[in-house]
């Protein structure tokens, strides 16, 4: 005997499945229709970037955007706002570029309102000449993943090109200038959200600044990437947060290569593993330093080198700390590494150099 149903219960049951049906992940296809994004499967073709990455963007359901050799130039910012997860694949990162036309102090794009998950794949992200000189930045990304994305400033002072917040990864890809662009900071960590930046296979070329660390809550990892042509400041700085570079090279600014610094109750690791770093014709600068502050809570810096090699500088490292201090110390340590053992440390800390090193060319 079949039980009856009323027809208000037809009717919840009815537009539950018309809301079921009309949530399904959705492909847009930018500008058009094309080989990798056919007139088939439900895809929807939007000539439009900004209306495809923000259509249906809080529907409960993961999108996907599909760019063909096409650059969209957003007239401010490019803003996928909403909250469903969203993936923007182009066709190449010579192909796909993502820019803007604004003479303002803006992104070329961000992450949007509402933490959406985003990732981004074989594209590139370039900051144009019309903003104003050390000014602008590339890209805002929060929790997010860029596969294969370049980053390029064809302005004259680009402020930053990558600022980064939460668990992000980004595999493959270069930053870079052109046609006279000029790059401040190429990575900055920004920590509006705890987790860890993850860059991979990426080369960062001619920054003043490679990579920028600023927050105890957002550690990187670099690994099996480049930083060379740094300018005046430094290859990398430590202000906040613990580093490891692993399997990469660096070529040291004029300033110094690795310079950190104390934070605030949380000690400060960076740890240089299977790396090489070399002078770049600047020999008197420092490959490492790093001082604690004479400040109140600041804790210890601990620098730990290990199967790798540093060329070209008349002295290794300088690190300072407070002497005879209840604050932080400086500690340095060298394991199975080619160096110049020459180096100073002052104040509380400790340096350890064993028979385990030397000092050869490796040439």
């Amino acid at each position: 005997m079949f039980r009856r149903v009323s027809a208000s219960a037809l009717v919840v049951t009815v537009a539950t499945l018309i809301a079921c049906a009309s949530a399904s992940a959705t492909t847009f296809c930018v500008p058009g229709y094309y080989a990798a994004c056919p007139n088939s499967g439900g895809n929807v073709a939007q000539p439009d970037l900004q209306a495809a990455v923000e259509t249906n963007g809080g529907d409960g359901v993961p999108d996907t955007v599909m760019v063909d050799a096409f650059t969209y130039v957003d007239t401010q910012t490019l803003e996928p706002d909403g909250t469903d997860p969203l993936k923007i694949i182009g066709a190449g990162t010579d192909k796909t570029v993502i820019t803007s036309a604004s003479n303002l102090n803006v992104y070329v794009m961000t992450q949007g309102f509402g933490d959406r998950p985003l990732t981004l794949k074989d594209l590139s992200i370039v900051a144009p000449a019309s903003f104003p000189d050390s000014g602008g930045a590339g890209l805002f990304i929060q929790a997010g993943k860029l596969v294969n994305v370049n980053i390029e400033s064809k302005n004259l002072g680009l402020q930053t090109a990558l600022n980064a917040s939460g668990a992000t990864e980004y595999t493959g890809g270069r930053i870079f200038g052109s046609a006279g662009g000029l790059i401040g900071e190429a990575v900055r960590t920004y920590g509006s959200e705890p987790g860890q930046l993850t860059i991979d296979g990426v080369d960062i070329v001619g920054a003043q600044v490679g990579i920028s660390l600023t927050d105890a809550d957002q550690p990187v990892l670099f690994r099996n990437g480049r930083v060379l042509g740094t300018g005046a400041a430094a290859s990398v700085q430590i202000f906040g947060g613990d580093l490891k570079f692993e399997n990469s090279v660096v070529e040291a600014g004029s300033s110094v290569g690795f310079t950190m610094g104390s934070a605030d109750s949380d000690v400060t690791h960076f740890d240089l593993v299977n790396s090489t770093v070399v002078a770049a014709g600047h020999p008197t600068v420092k490959a490492i330093s790093g001082a604690v502050s004479n400040a109140a809570s600041q804790d210890s810096i601990r620098v730990t080198v290990s199967d790798s090699i540093i060329r070209g500088f008349d002295s290794t490292y300088n690190l300072s700390a407070p002497n005879s201090s209840p604050l932080g110390d400086a500690y340095i340590s060298f394991e199975h590494s080619n160096f110049n053992l020459l180096g100073t440390r002052t104040g509380d800390g400790s340096t350890y150099i064993p028979s385990s090193n030397i000092n050869q060319d490796p040439l």
